[in-house]
């Protein structure tokens, strides 16, 4: 579990980092930044599962 949560957050920040840095600006967890952490949830333990 600590690869795969330690591999997701590198892989956030390398691809979608405009959901940190909102959540940093705002301080707030937006309806948007929400879905767009779900949206990338899913897409990231597709591909962690293909990789095994």
């Amino acid at each position: 579990m600590a690869e795969f949560e330690k591999d997701l957050f590198v892989y956030i920040d390398e691809t979608h980092p405009d959901i940190f840095s909102s959540i940093r600006e705002t301080g707030e967890l937006t309806k948007e930044n929400e879905q767009a952490i779900k949206d990338v949830l899913a897409e990231y333990s597709q591909k962690f599962l293909q990789s095994r």
